[in-house]
């Protein structure tokens, strides 16, 4: 399921209104409307691993990526 809505986010990105939002933001906006119409469960043991262990791997990818210089000023 989560599938399709990978695909819808890439598929929404080259259209004009949901263009303006970016496909991190069409993702978690669908998984939660998904999640509360009961089509997608509240609570799996994969979600435990990616809060475990994949989350707290991304922010310092995230940091990497920054331009230290352009933050600081």
């Amino acid at each position: 399921m989560m599938l399709v809505v990978v695909v819808i986010v890439l598929r929404g990105e080259k259209m004009k209104y949901i263009g303006m939002v970016t496909g991190p933001g069409i993702l978690i906006i669908l998984s939660v409307v998904l999640s509360n119409l009961g089509i997608i469960p509240h609570d799996a043991p994969t979600y435990q691993a990616v809060r475990t262990y994949l989350l707290p791997a991304a922010v310092p990818l995230l940091l990497l990526g920054a331009n230290i210089r352009k933050v600081k000023t």
